[in-house]
């Protein structure tokens, strides 16, 4: 398909939803989806009776206790993107005007820390934009790359190894010219369990290590998998196993999650906790837009897919 068919198949996904199917409670999707309204209608931006037509249609309520109901969800809806404004400050591309109602917009003159924002939504929303799917999860994967080098210091090394790996030929030769790089013994009982006809491992996207000046293989050592998936909890187990095919030296490796949710609070915590399991580093959307410095937005595949969303206006103010 071309890159046209693939932006009016997004849009027809989008349109045809009617009212999301998150749970009542996932707020955090709720105003996900407050933004890509906002995304969508550009300048004209999308009020609470806009966001709250959309979610339980136009037709008048018959009883007033309903409606209070709806309209106290759609009010909380728009506070957490009120408080993502403040939270995200000028790295938020959108903002609230009060008028006689107020109207979350798309700023004017999108730098590269917001159109970041705005990849990181749409990759948050696959179900939407599945026609860029393998291009999308490949361009998070690049973005936490970039943003791991900016996390870690200088000397840190940083090997891609899922979609834009750095290494070639199967799973075999890959995992053993990525020990050979960073001075590791493998632990061949698990490696010969591997089939010679696998080129692909699950559990690791990102591989990464800090050298000394010395030659001990005592070093840190961070396993990162990255997942756009909504219920990305499913996949966390996959770093344990993939870390079982080296014999690490005194220290275990630093497990690493990146996803592009937003998940941090008005109080700079996680909320949701109950998704966040013990013993793993998480990269979620504020984090990767705090400390990603060195992007240079525009080497993206995926600008040209925010390019064409910033252009494109739905309209719902009358």
């Amino acid at each position: 398909m071309s890159f046209k068919s693939n932006i009016n198949e997004a849009y027809t996904n989008y349109k045809g939803i009617d009212k999301p199917d998150y749970k009542r409670h996932d707020l955090t999707a709720y105003t996900d989806f407050l933004e890509l309204m906002s995304l969508f209608s550009n300048s004209d931006g999308v009020t609470r009776g806009d966001f709250q037509d959309r979610l339980f249609g136009t037709d008048d309520y018959d009883k007033a206790e309903i409606r209070d109901k709806d309209e106290i969800f759609v009010n909380n809806i728009f506070e957490k993107a009120i408080q993502r404004s403040v939270l995200y400050s000028d790295n938020y591309p959108f903002y609230i005007e009060k008028n006689q109602s107020e109207i979350l917009r798309l700023k004017n003159g999108l730098n590269d820390s917001r159109k970041l924002y705005l990849l990181l939504l749409v990759c948050s929303n696959l179900n939407i934009f599945n026609s860029f799917q393998n291009l999308l999860t490949s361009e998070f994967e690049k973005l936490s790359a970039i943003t791991l080098k900016d996390f870690l210091p200088k000397n840190a090394v940083v090997k891609e190894f899922g979609e834009n790996s750095d290494y070639r030929g199967n799973t075999i030769t890959k995992i053993t010219n990525l020990a050979n790089d960073a001075g590791l013994k493998l632990n061949d009982e698990e490696i010969e369990d591997i089939s010679p006809y696998n080129s692909k491992e699950k559990g690791c996207d990102i591989f990464s290590w800090i050298n000394f000046d010395d030659s001990n293989k005592n070093k840190l050592v961070f396993i990162t998998q990255c997942t756009c998936q909504k219920i990305f909890e499913s996949k966390l187990s996959e770093v344990n196993r993939f870390a079982e095919y080296f014999n690490f030296y005194k220290k275990e490796p630093i497990q690493l999650f990146f996803i592009p949710f937003s998940y941090v609070n008005r109080e700079k915590k996680f909320e949701n906790t109950n998704k966040f399991i013990k013993d793993y580093l998480y990269f979620e959307r504020f984090r990767i837009i705090t400390t990603c410095k060195s992007l240079n937005f525009s080497e993206f595949q995926a600008s040209k897919i925010i390019d064409e969303l910033i252009e494109y206006q739905e309209n719902y103010i009358e």
